[in-house]
């Protein structure tokens, strides 16, 4: 061995060499003490306390045997996350209504005139026709009458009587009736106007606040415009309609019918939109009355396939922001030279996509009308004959218009009810 390889082995005796070996071992017999209490006390076995919320939120939570998991050992929570669906009355949820069976709800049906009275009568009324409701596969009725002046009875006592026979006829069988008035169609009414309603409607909710198959539509395509103004009156008028019916039926739902003669669907978009209306309010719907005139936008509809791409557009916007909307009044005219909602065209374009786009998006849809555009004359008849009523045609589609034929096949096609499965909390409903 070389002197100089003496030296280096030499070095290994050096006292400050010694001193850094000895902290060295110091610390590694702490780590492994600390390593055998962690394992023998279980201090490394997480440790999970879980609170449900108030309410109807009931999360529990159970270990269970997981081989990714540290230790073969895991949390798995069991047991709703989400409100349940008891039953008994109905819930707006985002774009979802939901019916008294907790199913989902898609409003289908038709405008029918009532008895005693001269409106929408002219191939008769709702009085005694709910089997024939049923055997469409209606599950919603809107009541269309006039109201301050008795449906042109200047008969109150009658009136009411009326009603009330109706809704104890259709609401037996889980039939919806939507009691609206149609005395201010397009007026521009503002909340002193609209007050003038208020009588009918104290009766009404006083009277049918614990029946959830009686909704509210106070005023029948209240506002002519959409515009900016528009939409401000529209909100404040609603609001003051609202806030009166509340008073006494604070879960029925309330059905909003937009601006622009009801057709006015750009007012959805935007910071002022009408959707403030239910915002964080509870069983909020809004009905559009689709003519054709997707947006009032006549430029950029007015052939059939921009018709189509609106229509498409617009359900499919107000599906994805969570928009409860129900369609209260489709129609196509017998002939293309004829019409009451603007381009008899448009009309058909309306009807035909709404038909065919509407449901497979949660839209649920109303015909105008069942009975009578007017006293008399039938436009928008289910029937090809407009003098035919259409309980004839309930079981077997014989004798329908085009039309009526398409609506006829789509409700015969729709599929059983879904279970609801979401959050009921979500409802802002108590």
């Amino acid at each position: 061995m070389k002197l100089k390889n003496l030296k280096s082995h030499k070095s290994l005796f050096n006292p400050k060499r010694k001193q850094h070996v000895m902290m060295l071992w110091g610390v590694l017999a702490t780590i492994f003490v600390g390593v055998l209490f962690l394992v023998f006390t279980h201090a490394a076995t997480p440790v999970l306390s879980i609170e449900s919320e108030s309410g109807s939120l009931s999360p529990k939570a159970q270990q269970v045997s997981d081989s990714t998991a540290s230790k073969g050992k895991a949390v798995k929570f069991t047991g709703s996350t989400a409100a349940s669906c008891t039953g008994g009355k109905f819930y707006v949820v985002r774009n979802q209504i939901i019916d008294p069976n907790c199913k989902v709800f898609l409003p289908m049906g038709a405008n029918i005139a009532l008895t005693p009275g001269y409106t929408f009568n002219w191939n008769g009324t709702a009085n005694g026709h709910v089997d024939d409701v049923k055997a469409w596969g209606w599950n919603t009725i809107r009541l269309t009458t006039v109201c301050n002046n008795a449906n042109g009875t200047n008969d109150q006592a009658s009136f009411y009587a009326g009603i009330d026979s109706v809704i104890a006829e259709y609401t037996a069988k889980q039939v919806v009736v939507m009691l609206e008035c149609h005395d201010y169609t397009g007026q521009n009414p503002n909340s002193a106007t609209a007050s003038s309603l208020y009588g009918f409607y104290d009766r009404m909710t006083v009277k049918y606040n614990t029946n959830p198959y009686v909704w509210f539509n106070p005023i029948n395509e209240p506002y002519s415009g959409n515009s900016a103004s528009d939409i401000e009156n529209w909100l404040t008028m609603q609001q003051a309609v609202m806030a009166r019916i509340r008073q006494n039926a604070p879960n029925n739902v309330f059905i909003a019918d937009i601006p622009g003669y009801g057709q006015g669907t750009s007012s959805f978009k935007g910071t002022n939109s009408i959707t403030r209306l239910g915002s964080g309010k509870c069983n909020v719907v809004y009905a559009w009355h689709n003519y054709g005139a997707v947006s009032n936008d006549y430029n950029t509809n007015n052939n059939e396939a921009t018709n189509l791409q609106a229509t498409i557009d617009m359900f499919t916007y107000l599906r994805d922001n969570g928009i409860p909307v129900i369609i209260g009044e489709i129609g196509d005219p017998l002939t293309l030279s004829e019409g009451t909602a603007g381009s008899p065209q448009w009309n058909r374009w309306g009807a035909y996509n709404t038909i065919a786009q509407g449901p497979q998006r949660g839209i649920g849809i109303l015909w105008w009308h069942a009975t009578g555009d007017s006293s008399v004359f039938l436009t928008y008849s289910l029937m090809a004959d407009r003098h035919a009523a259409p309980w004839s045609a309930a079981s077997s589609g014989a004798g329908l218009s085009t039309g009526g034929l398409k609506f006829w096949q789509m409700i015969k096609a729709l599929p059983a009810p879904a279970t609801f499965t979401g959050n009921l909390a979500q409802s802002n409903c108590p």
